[in-house]
């Protein structure tokens, strides 16, 4: 198992998704335009960042990175974290989690060089950012979330019950800790 650093409690990839279930409730119990953008970002900005401890998980067990290259069209020595990333947020995968990987990188850093492909409406436009792109949209009582570029509007929670539904599954498919 790879070992992260402990934070919080959150010390294996179960863990993460747990967190996620947790953010999912308190989105589906807020109201307040603030608090749903923050329990949205939260669980988007986790969401992408559990790619990397999946992807540590995956890259410490050979059968498993050796079945993932495979179905990923890769060689084994070429399967890395971003063929992983593209992977899991393609259609193969889960095609939400483009638009957690673009609030976690608008997350991170406003200077990104490559635009994502996933869009959010920013309460102030970051610098460099993308004029006219929406990643966000707030429709009351609820932020409609694009997974992708021209890609229809979703609801905040349907996203995120997608994203969770496939991660859940994957990990348990996996048998990753």
């Amino acid at each position: 198992m790879a070992q992260y650093a402990r934070i919080f409690d959150l010390n294996s990839c179960r863990d993460l998704v747990g967190k996620l279930e947790r953010e999912l409730v308190r989105l589906e119990y807020s109201l307040d335009r603030f608090d749903r953008a923050d329990h949205v970002a939260n669980f988007a900005i986790w969401a992408w960042r559990l790619t990397a401890w999946v992807y540590d998980e995956i890259a410490a067990r050979e059968p498993l990175r050796r079945r993932l290259a495979e179905a990923c069209g890769a060689p084994v020595d070429a399967f890395d974290l971003d063929r992983f990333q593209a992977y899991v947020e393609g259609r193969q995968g889960c095609p939400a989690l483009a638009c957690c990987r673009a609030i976690a990188m608008a997350a991170r850093d406003a200077e990104g060089d490559a635009p994502a492909s996933a869009v959010v409406i920013p309460l102030r436009p970051a610098n460099g950012g993308r004029p006219g792109v929406n990643l966000t949209e707030w429709r009351a009582p609820q932020w409609l979330l694009s997974a992708g570029d021209g890609a229809e509007a979703v609801p905040d929670i349907e996203l995120c019950q997608a994203v969770l539904q496939f991660w859940t599954d994957f990990i348990h498919a996996n048998h990753i800790a």
